[in-house]
């Protein structure tokens, strides 16, 4: 008998002892990669963490309102660690310092504020490293906003109501990590005074009772980032103009045209863009001082693709009303070109009245020449 060969038991031991050993280390390495992935996946995140600081710049201006409407939208890209991050984030930065995060929020964006200037607040948010597109608007009495574009309502009577004083601002910007992010939040005007002033310079000034009036081709709508522009295309053809970037106002001066004649078929073309709702009317409401009469109304501004008319009716003390038509859209070409350094300029358009009364025929009748162009500060035009 072979006593020299191996023990079963001990090497079915020797075996087992060995499969526990790799299973145990496999188990151990399998851990480790574990907290490694978990390890990269925090740092990761840590990583891609931006701190965005807005406060809003009313630029020289005079604040409008003391509570802002913040929108933030951006979408961090997908990694081998994480999947894409959506942020749509909206809140309320308050003159008071308070800056609440929406409900609506769809992303763990945290918004706190800073009390040091309560007329320009600032709120930092901790956002996903991406490309925003922001927007902040305030409430305006006589508006509402959609998310791009300011609509004014209408009046009973088919007119469009006077807004409030307005700013607002939409930016796009790039939120880094590790580092404070400031991007510049320009609010921008979106609203002017209007003053039309009649001098009476000839007649008899108890004769005229009441003015009445209705001017067509005011913009009914504003985009958020302000400035109609001409695009490439039908509309530099219907104004003749070389250059695309200037407004209808612009190219006509570019033209040295008085009044941007336009042909019957471009005119045609004109009456359907203002059945687009972009346009509407208003009826300023003249007040009389002495000789002089005026009319101040806030606008969003003046439709840069259609005709600007006034319609005025004289009412007399002797004899029926007169109605007449003037074409003011020379005259207003300039109205849209004011900056955040000019948006407390009224414009002005000063016409002179004059009257007349027959001897023969009774009745009385009036004609207004000489429109002429001009700005005065809101405070000169009764601050209204």
């Amino acid at each position: 008998m072979n006593t020299n060969l191996p023990n079963p038991l001990h090497s079915l031991a020797s075996v087992t002892a060995s499969v526990t050993t790799s299973l145990t280390a496999c188990l151990l390495a399998l851990a480790c990669l574990t907290a490694c992935d978990r390890k990269e996946l925090f740092e990761h995140q840590e990583l891609y963490a931006a701190t965005v600081s807005i406060r809003p710049d009313w630029q020289s201006q005079s604040p409008t309102a003391s509570a802002l409407q913040i929108r933030i939208r951006g979408t961090h890209p997908a990694t081998d660690f994480s999947p894409a991050i959506s942020t749509d984030t909206t809140f309320t930065l308050a003159a008071s310092g308070a800056a609440a995060a929406s409900a609506e929020a769809t992303a763990n964006a945290t918004a706190t504020a800073s009390a040091a200037n309560a007329a320009l607040p600032e709120a930092l948010l901790t956002l996903p490293e991406a490309s925003y597109s922001l927007i902040a608007w305030h409430e305006a009495s006589g508006l509402t906003f959609d998310g791009t574009r300011f609509r004014l309502s209408t009046l009973p009577d088919g007119t469009l109501a006077e807004p409030a004083p307005l700013c607002a601002a939409a930016i796009t910007f790039c939120a880094i990590a590790g580092q404070e992010n400031r991007p510049p939040l320009k609010m921008q005007p979106h609203t002017r005074l209007l003053k039309l002033t009649l001098n009476i310079s000839q007649g008899t000034p108890e004769l005229l009772t009441d003015v009445t009036a209705t001017l067509t081709g005011c913009a009914a709508t504003r985009e958020i980032g302000g400035g109609e522009k001409l695009t490439r295309g039908e509309d530099c053809e219907l104004m003749k103009a070389e250059a695309c970037e200037l407004t209808k106002a612009e190219a006509c001066e570019l033209m040295k045209a008085e009044a941007c004649e336009l042909t019957k078929a471009e005119e045609d073309k004109l009456t359907r863009t203002a059945e687009t709702g972009d346009v509407g009317s208003i009826r300023p409401v003249f007040t009389r001082n002495g000789n002089t009469l005026s009319a101040t109304h806030r606008l969003l501004g003046i439709a840069p693709a259609v005709r600007q008319q006034l319609t005025l009716t004289l009412h007399y003390a002797e004899g029926e009303p007169q109605t007449q038509v003037y074409d003011l859209t020379s005259f207003l070409s300039g109205f849209n070109r004011f900056s955040p350094d000019t948006a407390d300029e009224v414009f002005t358009l000063t016409g002179d009245l004059r009257l007349q009364q027959s001897l023969e025929s009774p009745g009385i009748s009036g004609t207004i020449t000489g429109w002429t162009p001009g700005t005065e500060t809101d405070l000169e035009a009764g601050n209204k």
